[in-house]
């Protein structure tokens, strides 16, 4: 077995990472009362080009209780800027599969399709089953400014518990 000193320091980082990735999902299971049609996460990821222009690619993943069951074609999944306009093209198919946290995830991979600037945005998340949609509100460029999540169901809105993680490469 080898010692610490002999593991190079960048597999001791990726395994730290995963370590705290795990840990934030697994705490997640523990307060699904108030998740949102069992799902406790949803995680955006933007890819954009070392260059100057904002336009690149991304992915969003809603992340399900253990257990859930989910149809392939039961979320759509829009991002909008402060000022309504729609900011990526997310009509592509989506893609289901079984992490390593026992639950399902729903990914949707997009094209950004205007250039992002620092500010607000919605992401709304429609729900094709119960016709409610999940609004999940965040700021880029702040990382102190806290996401919030709330629920629209019959022209009625309730605060829930979903995890907004936003990773910019």
């Amino acid at each position: 077995m080898k010692n610490k000193e002999t593991v190079p320091p960048e597999v001791l980082q990726q395994f730290q990472e995963l370590l705290a990735k795990r840990e934030r999902y697994v705490e997640q299971e523990r307060n699904v009362e108030r998740d949102w049609n069992q799902v406790t996460s949803v995680s955006l990821c933007l890819k954009f080009p070392p260059k100057e222009s904002a336009i690149g690619e991304g992915r969003v993943e809603l992340i399900g209780r253990k257990e859930a069951f989910f149809k392939l074609d039961r979320f759509v999944v829009f991002i909008y800027s402060a000022d309504s306009t729609l900011m990526a093209d997310t009509d592509h198919k989506a893609m289901l599969h079984y992490g390593e946290f026992g639950g399902p995830t729903f990914e949707f991979p997009f094209w950004c399709i205007k250039d992002w600037q620092n500010g607000v945005y919605d992401m709304m998340i429609h729900d094709n089953d119960d016709g409610s949609m999940l609004v999940i509100e965040f700021f880029l460029g702040d990382d102190t400014y806290p996401s919030r999540s709330y629920v629209c169901r019959d022209n009625e809105t309730e605060e829930v518990d979903v995890r907004f993680h936003l990773q910019i490469k």
